[in-house]
């Protein structure tokens, strides 16, 4: 999953680039094609959130079960409850991020001199972006080591009574 997640926040990051680059150029069709590269830049950003999240909840479904059927101690269990805790804080943070640039680019659209406000916005989007998917990266890749370490836990559990 931390190759998958890598590809996904890279493409992510380099369509929010194209949106950038795309607003800062003053030519008379730009203006359109920025406002669709960015709603698409903030599908490819849901998206990207959806799968990590969902990955987190099928291992830690998958876990738990495992910590069940196996008769595993449940010390790892908080483990894995503090790190979908931490992604969650992560898509929060990334979906309003994502919030406030869209509100403050809506607001220049109809009223053109709140200009540097979305371009700030726009700015702490893009920061925010790196800061948090680097940070979810850490999350995934923990998440993953804790996951091997259990299956193979439950592996040896249940090689061991057969």
């Amino acid at each position: 999953m931390a190759r998958t997640f890598t590809y996904l926040a890279i493409s992510n990051l380099i369509v929010f680039i194209g949106v950038a680059a795309l607003g800062l150029v003053k030519l008379d069709e730009t203006p359109d094609r920025h406002v669709l590269l960015a709603v698409f830049a903030l599908m490819v950003s849901a998206l990207v959130q959806v799968v990590t999240f969902t990955y987190f909840t099928v291992t830690g479904k998958m876990m738990f079960q495992a910590m069940h059927h196996a008769s595993i101690g449940r010390a790892r269990l908080d483990e894995v409850k503090s790190l979908k805790r931490s992604m969650t804080h992560c898509v929060a943070g990334i979906f309003a991020s994502g919030v406030l640039a869209t509100a403050t680019g809506a607001m220049q659209w109809r009223d053109g001199p709140n200009m540097y406000l979305h371009l700030m916005a726009a700015m702490l989007l893009l920061v925010c972006h790196v800061f948090l998917l680097m940070r979810e990266y850490h999350l995934v890749v923990s998440n993953a080591q804790v996951f091997d370490e259990l299956m193979s836990e439950y592996a040896s559990k249940k090689k061991a009574h057969s």
